[in-house]
Formats: C-alpha cells, structure tokens, sequence
C-alpha cells in the first residue's frame, strides 16, 4: 500500500527509531467489530492515569489493531521487526499470549507482511486484513476458534493493491477496504460466507484511497478515505445503502485533507476522523449531514493525526493518533459534549518519549483497548471505566 502524505509527515517527525512503524500504522483503519458488545451509555473518564501495557516479552514491532468480543476475548494484531512477520496476540482475561496453534497457515518471515484492521462477530470468528508479499497484495486471514489461516482474496486491484480495514456484521456477511491499482483506485470486498468478491465503489479521479470502514447494519455501512494528492487532497466517504455504493459530501478543511477511520452506532450516529492539514480532523455523522467537530487544542504538537476511532454509545467515544517531534500519544475522549484531551502514558522503556497509539475499540469495561508502539516495543492499553492501565 503506497505511504500517504500523513504518513510521510508523521515518520519524518518521529525519527530513526519510529519512522517505519509511523509510515505503517498512518495506513491503518482501525475499526470496533459491530457485534462486539456496545452498552447503552459509558461513563466519561473519571480518572486520567495511565498505565500502559508495555508488551516488552512481544517480538519488536507495533500493533495496528485490536478488537474484543468480551472482557476475556481480545486479539492485538500488526507486524514484528517492521513488516517481516505478522504479530498476532491474545487476551484471555488475564494476560497476552501467543498459543501454539495461533498462527496455523500464515504468510511465512520476509518481504512485508502486517495486518491492519481486524473486526469480530463472535470469539470463533475473527477477520484481519492487511498487506503480505513486500506489501504488493492485500492479505486476508480468518480465526475460527482454533488457528489463523490466510483466505484467498480474489484476483483484483493490480499491483500494490491492499487492504486497510475490515468491518463484520455476521459470519456470512464482512467487509473489507482498501486501494488498488498503486492508489488510484478504491478497493471494497464482500465476504458471503464462502468467499470474498469485489464490489464496485466510487474512485473519484486520481488517487483514491480507503482506509476506514464500520457497518451498523446490512443497509447502514460506512468507508472513509482520501481522494487527490498533496495539498489538493480531500477526504472520500462512502456509504452502502444495501444495493449500492455511493459517495457522500464530506468537509474537506484546505491544506489537504485525509480520513483514516471511521465508527458508527447508529443510523444517526457515526465519527470519522483523521488530519487536516497540521491538525487533527473529526468529523460527525448527524442522520442528515457530516460536519466537522472541533478537536481539543493540542499546544507544542505539529503535525497531528488521528488514526482510529471507536464509538460506544451517543454519549462516548475514543479517538486516539500521535503527533509532535519527538512523536508523542494523543488520546481523545468524547463526553456527548465536547472532545477532550487525556494524558497518554509514559513511555517507561527508556528515555525516548516516542509513541504512537494506531488502532482503538470500544465495548464495556475491560474490554476498550487502545494499541500501538512505544520505542520499539507494542503497547497495549485497557480502559476498566475509570483508569488506562
């Protein structure tokens, strides 16, 4: 898949020890799995310390993505020494492992393989999509409850075509997107049950690229991304009203514009976010019209992004990116009110503060993760309704 310019920005700031993880995780759409269980309301944040997961016995790598089906049930999946190996683990209510039998059928070390999106309908039926093969075709590999295994994607998007995020409502019906054809066209599979095919979906002219997408229901399914390049660059979102694909108006701030996720629990509630220009972009699904919602001010932070969303309930949702030089964590949480900033955890691994939080998903407590790396170590968060530890 072809760095975006957020991504460009985001490893020239973060230097030598962050810069292929940056040029990475800017590709990734991290997306909640809509059968994940979503409570009526959340809590805001009560209590702002964070003590991050510093998953210093994982492989070197970072973590893209992460979805949970319960409190006991979560997957954290990316890549190890910067794309050589996929990095897939698990939680069991206690701790993170990798069982003898999780990786089954996987793309062999060498080249560039990283999963970066991931989605669930329950814990036998776990979907991650990505890029395998120097980062030339998409991957996509399937848990049924027992081991990892690839599943064939169909012939289609030509070279350095891949895959950015998936999206499942049931075990016979996900979807995934991406870019084919070197970014100048979108990408939309659909999983029936037996096998992933091609749907077509708008690709304005010139580079167009999707990076998020989320489904509330069969005929409610939303892909967001970019169209144009440099400083023309303008944010795409799609949508799927059950026949068809269509794009639909979305603010476009000047300076270049790019969505890279993208959640929804309602036929009146989505987010989507991303970067505009130096700064973060949020924008907000009403029911009738995306509008954009201001982003707390972030001072001494240049050039920051927002990688990935999660949206629990009306009233609560987590958004999480990086930005600055040296690179450091941004968390965001919204209250029904307003986005506010959260402290993001200190980086205990040594005396670098460099980190980048790339994937987020929100359920009940115990089961609200953020993912992503610190130096070169995966880092994994859990949100249990009053703290990050």
């Amino acid at each position: 898949m072809g760095m975006t310019p957020r991504a460009a920005r985001t490893a020239r700031a973060a230097g030598a020890a962050l810069a292929a993880l940056a040029a990475l995780t800017a590709a990734v759409a991290g997306s909640a799995s809509p059968a994940a269980a979503r409570p009526a309301d959340a809590a805001a944040p009560q209590d702002a310390s964070y003590r991050p997961h510093i998953a210093t016995s994982w492989p070197d790598g970072g973590v893209y993505t992460v979805v949970a089906t319960s409190a006991a049930d979560a997957w954290a999946l990316g890549s190890t020494d910067l794309g050589r190996q996929l990095l897939i683990r698990h939680w069991d209510g206690s701790t993170w492992t990798q069982s003898s039998a999780s990786y089954g059928q996987l793309p062999a070390a060498g080249g560039l393989n990283e999963v970066l999106g991931s989605a669930a309908t329950s814990a036998d039926d776990v979907w991650g999509v990505g890029l395998t093969g120097s980062g030339r075709r998409g991957l996509i590999v399937h848990w049924d409850g027992s081991a990892w295994s690839e599943v064939a994607m169909p012939p289609v998007g030509g070279v350095d075509s891949g895959l950015a995020a998936v999206a499942a409502l049931t075990p016979q019906d996900a979807w995934a997107v991406g870019q084919a054809a070197d970014s100048t066209e979108t990408l939309i599979l659909h999983w029936d049950g037996s096998g992933w095919q091609p749907v077509p979906s708008p690709s304005p002219a010139g580079y167009s690229q999707l990076e998020g997408i989320d489904a509330v229901s069969a005929s409610n399914i939303w892909a967001v991304g970019q169209s144009g390049r440099g400083s023309s660059m303008t944010t795409l979102i799609l949508h799927w009203n059950g026949t068809a694909w269509t794009q639909v108006r979305s603010p476009s701030p000047p300076g270049g514009s790019q969505l890279a996720s993208v959640s929804a629990t309602s036929a009146r509630n989505a987010w989507a976010v991303g970067e505009a220009g130096q700064d973060s972009l949020i924008l907000h699904w009403n029911g009738r019209a995306w509008r954009r919602v201001p982003s707390p001010s972030v001072r001494g932070l240049v050039g920051t992004t927002l990688s990935s969303v999660a949206a629990a309930a009306p009233r609560s949702a987590w958004a999480v990116g990086s930005g600055g030089n040296p690179v450091s964590a941004l968390i965001l949480h919204w209250n029904g009110r307003a986005w506010r900033r959260l402290p993001a955890p200190p980086d205990r691994t040594g005396p670098s503060p460099e980190q980048v939080l790339a994937g987020v998903t929100a359920g009940g407590p115990g089961s609200t993760w953020a993912v992503g790396q610190a130096d070169n170590f995966p880092v994994a968060l859990r949100w249990n309704g009053r703290a990050w530890r």
